[in-house]
């Protein structure tokens, strides 16, 4: 629905209490229009309510839920707008271009949605009373310690929800987090933020989501998290983080991405204990040892299912390229690349049929590439470029029918690409760097080495042959002599052979005659 709006619409809805339009209408309304009505409820998501506030809404005194959301307001009276919505328990003003600073503004709504704006400043202080605060995709900048740090009073906080991500923030992290210990959902990415981990985040045990990606935090990550039973998913990606990767995860760990850090040391067999990861990314580390067998224990990736699952927003490395997500929980990825790690890879690895994304690349790996690998039927992206593979490309490759990014390149894989419509499909520089690899798409044909598989081949048949002509000869002998013997040593048998040779030549005779009489009849009456 669409259409221009004036106060006409409106002049007879006394007893209006929620107007929800939510599609794309404008309005032509008096400035100076008071409606007949008093709303606890206004939802205008998507509608052209801009540039600034309407009058009208200032007139709305009981509202407990205010929604202008997608409405295109890139201004607005600063003191007296942040008066106005104090009182409202639920407001949502994302996805505008509101342009204000609020450094000095204090809020109190219970439920708070600014993100995807144009503020500026510090960040707001809020209230014991707020429960959800996304502030995020906007350009605040500054510490977070003057927002999060003063000390509450006896109350309470109901904050279970917090997204700062996508801003300018800089300074430490703040090691005041026991104000805020009911917090479920924590988004800090996408800042400048610096320093270690402070140990009060340790108090933070309820938390489902922890995203601390693309910042300058370092140091070691020593929390002991084993206790956050509720844990899903930790995102440290992007950081400088160093030592030994975390060990002390909780069972219910789903999405755990350490990628673009300074870890070092093997990749511990903790990691493996983990059995409802569907998300594990360790690359651009500085890891080394082989990669343990043990990663079939990680259960969620060969079938089985969670419980439940949240959704997260996230960036992946995937198929040659970084892309946004919005997982739901289809998604099942492994990421060891960019990394020192050496040996063969564990045919074990192979048993995480579920799959979708496997990236090996860059590192020191070794060996062939186990047959095992025709059963991830999922797969849809595969690297093990710049390795150290050798033998031939397995012909089971070809059984992925779901892969559509491939890149074996730089390596030393000898031998024909297998023939098949899925791995000829692929442009050529997915095979690139490995000189003894043969046959489309490479340009490099197979012709040499054909011939000489094929006149070996030859041989071993010529061969086979020689041995089969060989054996029937001597078996016609065998046979003929056995006959032609037996009838020349026992008298009796061979008066019946030739009883029994009379009879067929006399049938034969016999029909041949007839029909020779039956033809020169039919002759004769066509005639």
């Amino acid at each position: 629905m669409s259409g221009v709006l004036s106060e006409k619409h409106f002049s007879k809805l006394f007893n209006l209490e929620s107007l929800a339009l939510n599609s794309n209408f404008a309005f032509d309304l008096d400035p100076n229009w008071i409606p007949p009505f008093q709303l606890h409820e206004i939802s205008l998501r998507n509608t052209t309510l801009g540039p600034t506030i309407p009058e009208w809404l200032y007139t709305q005194r009981t509202l407990d839920i205010l929604d202008i959301s997608y409405s295109g307001i890139s201004s607005i009276n600063a003191d007296r707008f942040w008066s106005f919505v104090s009182n409202i328990g639920t407001i949502l003003l994302s996805h505008n271009a509101i342009s204000a600073d609020l450094t000095n503004v204090t809020l109190n709504s219970g439920y708070i949605f600014m993100s995807h704006n144009n503020f500026t400043g510090g960040i707001p202080r809020i209230s014991t009373n707020v429960s959800i605060f996304d502030i995020s995709s906007n350009s605040l900048s500054g510490p977070i310690s003057p927002s999060l740090c003063p000390k509450l009073g006896r109350e309470k906080s109901l904050l279970s929800y917090m997204d700062l991500s996508y801003n300018l923030l800089t300074g430490v992290v703040p090691d005041c987090w026991e104000n805020w210990r009911g917090l479920l959902f924590l988004f800090l990415n996408s800042n400048k933020l610096s320093g270690e981990i402070p140990p009060s985040m340790g108090l933070l045990d309820g938390l489902i989501e922890m995203n601390l990606q693309k910042n300058n935090l370092f140091g070691k990550f020593s929390l002991d998290m084993s206790n956050f039973t509720s844990l899903v998913f930790i995102n440290l990606g992007e950081n400088n983080f160093s030592g030994v990767l975390p060990t002390k995860m909780p069972k219910s760990m789903q999405v755990m991405i350490l990628r673009s850090n300074q870890f070092a040391g093997k990749i511990p067999p903790e990691t493996c204990s983990l059995p409802s990861l569907s998300q594990l990314d360790l690359s651009q580390n500085k890891l080394s040892g082989s990669i343990p067998p043990c990663v079939y224990n990680i259960t969620r990736m060969d079938g089985a299912r969670a419980a439940s699952h949240f959704q997260f927003s996230l960036d992946l490395f995937w198929k040659g390229r970084e892309l946004r997500y919005e997982d739901t929980g289809l998604l099942k990825n492994l990421d060891f690349s960019t990394n020192n790690l050496s040996g063969e890879i564990p045919p074990e690895l192979f048993s995480l049929t579920e799959v979708l994304f496997l990236n090996l690349s860059r590192n020191n790996l070794m060996g062939k590439i186990p047959s095992k690998i025709g059963g991830m039927k999922n797969l849809e992206s595969l690297d093990l470029s710049n390795n150290h593979l050798s033998g031939e490309i397995p012909a089971a490759i070809s059984n992925l029918s779901f892969l559509s990014y491939l890149n074996l390149s730089y390596n030393d894989f000898t031998g024909q690409i297998p023939l098949g419509t899925q791995l000829q499909s692929f442009e050529a520089w997915s095979y690139a760097g490995n000189p003894k690899l043969c046959g489309l798409p490479l340009t490099k044909n197979c012709s040499k080495e054909e011939n000489y598989d094929k006149a070996k081949q030859g041989g071993a048949n010529e061969s086979q042959n020689k041995s089969l002509y060989l054996g029937m000869g001597v078996g016609f002998v065998v046979g003929l002599w056995g006959l032609w013997g037996s009838l020349f040593l026992n008298r009796a048998w061979r008066h019946k052979y030739f009883r029994l040779l009379d009879r067929i030549l006399d049938w034969i005779y016999v029909f041949v005659a007839l029909k020779i009489n039956k033809f020169g009849e039919l002759r004769a009456s066509s005639r």
